[in-house]
């Protein structure tokens, strides 16, 4: 039986890879949690990007609500922070990463990956 509830918010795992010398990546993986919109939120916010209305860090900002396994240069756990955010997403292999998972999250992995 299906039980009608909201679903606030959901962990979804992304794996970047990181540029590395002559052309080397070196895959890593970390999890951020991001808050479930219902499907007239999803295509406002959809419309709302390709307007320019907003940006990907603005959407950031509203829809992560936090992280695990990611760590500073000195391999201590970064706190999950606005701050920290805007940090990370300013490196492309994580802003992709998250921006494909943010469509995953709120289109669900088949349409997502239709769309890539």
């Amino acid at each position: 039986m299906f039980q009608l509830e909201k679903v606030a918010s959901v962990l979804e795992e992304i794996t970047v890879k990181v540029p590395g010398d002559h052309g080397e990546v070196t895959e890593a993986t970390f999890s951020v949690r991001f808050r479930v919109l219902d499907v007239d939120e999803i295509s406002e916010s959809i419309e709302e990007l390709r307007s320019g209305k907003i940006t990907d860090d603005d959407l950031f900002a509203r829809d992560v609500k936090g992280w695990e396994d990611i760590s500073d240069e000195k391999g201590k756990p970064l706190p999950f922070t606005a701050s920290n955010l805007k940090k990370i997403i300013r490196l492309r292999w994580v802003r992709q990463g998250m921006v494909d998972a943010w469509y995953r999250v709120q289109l669900g992995r088949e349409k997502a990956a239709a769309k890539n």
